[in-house]
């Protein structure tokens, strides 16, 4: 459920590196993204369901699509999380989630 890659962006300089928690664990609630917002403007966001393996990866991508779609629709950061805080209200297991 995380980005294959990331976006290439002029000027930006970008790497990611995920490490599971949990020895075995391919899936848990960790998530990472960059978002190209425009010619000039990129959005970086990491966050974190609580809980690991396939109950928090699922929970993590609808939190990680809720995260992009207010991003790719212009709002700015504040009003992005308080989307997200919205959103995860609704979501089970979204309880006690961090994003940044």
């Amino acid at each position: 459920l995380l980005p294959q890659e990331l976006p290439r962006l002029p000027g930006l300089a970008l790497g990611s590196r995920y490490l599971a928690g949990a020895a075995g664990t391919q899936a848990g609630g960790d998530w990472y993204d960059v978002l190209a917002l425009d010619e000039h403007r990129a959005a970086v966001v990491v966050g974190d369901v609580v809980g690991n393996g396939p109950g928090a990866a699922a929970v993590m991508g609808q939190l990680r699509s809720a995260v992009a779609c207010a991003l790719l629709d212009g709002h700015g950061p504040a009003r992005v999380l308080e989307q997200l805080d919205r959103f995860a209200a609704r979501v089970p297991g979204a309880r006690g989630s961090t994003a940044a």
